[in-house]
């Protein structure tokens, strides 16, 4: 059953009852639209397939409401509505003409001039469910958020391409928005805080994920307050401004186990034990291609106290550094026994899309190391100089052969060599020690407090 009372004025036009009757709805609404204003009111609830019959079959909007609500835009721009009243939302869609659908499966909200306060809602966004609630004023044709966002799975390359889809939608008054983020027409800003139980970007997942996004006349800025990355703490903060955002990003481990994290951050076949202690700072430009190209700052590594196994690098320096029969048959076995580490210390500095060994220890009890060089991010291509004392076969080979002792002058060898070509394939050759730099050899001496005598590989 459809009634409707209708008044017409010079220049206004009003529908002042519309009543609505069916198996599943009783509703009245009312609408006047003037020159400078459109006035609206809803009271009761409406069914979905009332809407779907009353409306055009392509309407974009379905679902039910339900509530009492009456409002008035200004100027018929919504930026400037007020309304005033209650509104319970159940199974809604909205269908861009363009763009990835968005459901509110139910939502709760209230009205109170240019404040819209959403007690509940629960949206569905290409199959991610998300909680919302919070506050949305409309102020000085500004659209002021005050919402707290939680999902437990966010997929950001999804949401971003979801958000992207919507902007082809985009009228001319949005384009001439100033400045920062907009949405129809009306600049967006304040706070969204997200929630999440883990968050993916690419082939990177943080768990859990909370955050603080900021809305600024400059752009969309971004404080990380709780995240980690393969059990690794990462806050971080993302600062726009006119060259891109600008990513900071802090690091401050302590005691955490080390295998487990490096097997989410790479896939590979060595297995490393122990704990570790990471710290930094690291500095990227977005927005400007790939983030390894302009990532830069510093970290510094200790791990203590574990085993290395299945070490591609450490058994190729060892078949280099192998002396006939007396070394091969006393290398240690780093498949099954692996290699004893108390230390393993590290310091990098990342600039030009390169990661540089500042200096690398490593005291194990097969072999006390010195490194340094870099790594193509890019390419996965290495350059490290790395002196070597397998201090096992060296200590017998000295204590049991007198001609050796002699040779040496008791003192353990320190070899160098280089490492170069692919990260997951590295290849070792020797090099003259006169290529090694004086600080390296020094370093070496410094680190073990040994006095170390410089040799080539012997043959």
């Amino acid at each position: 059953e459809l009634s409707i009372e209708l008044e017409r004025g010079p220049e206004e036009l009003c529908a002042k009852r519309l009543t609505i009757t069916d198996e599943e709805s009783n509703a009245v609404l009312a609408l006047c639209i003037s020159s400078d204003a459109i006035e609206f009111g809803f009271k009761g609830d409406l069914g979905a397939e009332t809407i779907k019959r009353l409306f055009h079959k392509d309407l974009r909007l379905s679902g039910s409401l339900e509530g009492d609500v009456s409002g008035r835009i200004a100027s018929s721009h919504l930026a400037g509505l007020t309304a005033d009243g209650t509104l319970t939302v159940r199974d809604l869609c909205y269908t861009p003409a363009r763009g990835v659908p968005v459901r509110v499966e139910s939502a709760v909200m209230d009205a109170k001039g240019d404040i819209l306060q959403v007690k509940t809602a629960a949206i569905r966004l290409q199959e991610t469910p998300y909680d919302l609630k919070g506050n949305v004023v409309l102020t000085g044709g500004e659209l002021q958020l005050d919402l707290d966002l939680s999902a437990s799975d966010i997929d950001w390359d999804s949401l971003r391409s979801s958000l992207a889809s919507w902007e082809t939608e985009t009228d001319d008054r949005e384009k001439t928005a100033t400045s920062g983020e907009s949405f129809l027409g009306m600049p967006v800003r304040g706070t969204v805080r997200v929630h999440a139980g883990q968050f993916t970007s690419g082939d990177t997942t943080w768990k859990p994920f909370q955050a603080r996004l900021t809305f600024t006349p400059n752009g969309l800025g971004a404080e990380v307050t709780d995240a980690r990355l393969c059990s690794i703490p990462t806050p971080a903060r993302i600062i726009p401004s006119d060259e891109g955002r600008l990513l900071i990003l802090n690091l401050n481990a302590r005691d955490l186990d080390l295998d487990p994290a490096l097997s989410c951050l790479w896939d590979r076949r060595v297995v490393v034990t122990g704990t570790f202690d990471l710290k930094g700072e690291l500095s990227a430009t977005l927005d400007q291609g790939k983030m390894s190209r302009t990532l830069q700052g510093s970290l510094e590594l200790l791990a203590r106290d574990g085993r290395v196994y299945h070490s591609t690098l450490l058994i190729r320096i060892f078949s280099l550094l192998s002396v006939a029969d007396i070394f091969r048959g006393k290398l240690p076995d780093l498949v099954k026994e692996g290699c004893a580490y108390s230390s393993i210390q590290a310091g990098f500095t990342l600039k030009n899309g390169r990661l540089l060994i500042d200096e690398a220890v490593f005291d194990g009890s097969c072999a006390k190391m010195v490194g340094t060089g870099e790594i193509e991010l890019e390419s996965q291509k290495v350059n490290i100089t790395v002196l070597v004392s397998p201090l096992r076969t060296v200590e017998q080979v000295i204590g049991y052969i007198p001609l050796a002792e002699r040779i040496l002058g008791g003192s353990p060898l320190s070899i160098p060599v280089q490492v170069g070509g692919d990260l997951s394939n590295p290849t070792v050759t020797a090099v003259s020690p006169s290529a090694v730099a004086s600080g390296l050899f020094d370093s070496m001496k410094k680190a073990f407090r040994l006095p170390f005598m410089l040799r080539q590989p012997l043959q």
